[in-house]
């Protein structure tokens, strides 16, 4: 009797690592992907930031050419 009370802690303690060790894994994923999102967002500000300096520095070097 006391050793399938135990078995069963055992299997409920088991349970609750391995869906713990999931969960951890699955949020470890996301926080990379979100991470991962934003910096490529920041990439894409700084291209559209240079391109903008571009332009404004041609305008400024070239008034009458537009």
């Amino acid at each position: 009797m006391v050793t399938v009370h135990l078995e069963e802690e055992v299997t409920f303690s088991l349970l609750v690592l391995w869906k713990t060790k999931k969960y951890l894994q699955k949020e470890g994923r996301r926080k990379e992907e979100e991470e991962e999102k934003e910096k490529e967002e920041d990439e894409e500000e700084k291209e559209e930031e240079e391109k903008r300096k571009k332009k404004k520095t041609k305008e400024t070097q070239n008034p009458l050419s537009s």
